[in-house]
């Protein structure tokens, strides 16, 4: 939707939701994965499971870049 729209005020709604059901994600995901982990690892938990998450990131916006100079 976000891609074949122009109109302002429909990108800002389509980011508003977006930002909101990340945010609730998130907060969903972390606080799940904390209370089933054991005490001692959450550490190594949570410092492995951001790193894959921002670590990937690059990864992802190099094949993003590479498909949209692609496809166009």
């Amino acid at each position: 939707m976000v891609a074949l729209e122009s109109y302002v005020p429909v990108l800002f709604g389509a980011a508003l939701v977006a930002g909101a059901a990340q945010s609730m994600t998130l907060v969903t995901y972390i606080t799940l994965r904390t209370a089933y982990s054991p005490d001692e690892f959450l550490g190594r938990i949570g410092s492995t499971a951001r790193t894959i998450s921002i670590g990937l990131q690059p990864i992802g916006l190099l094949i993003g870049g590479a498909l949209i100079d692609r496809i166009g």
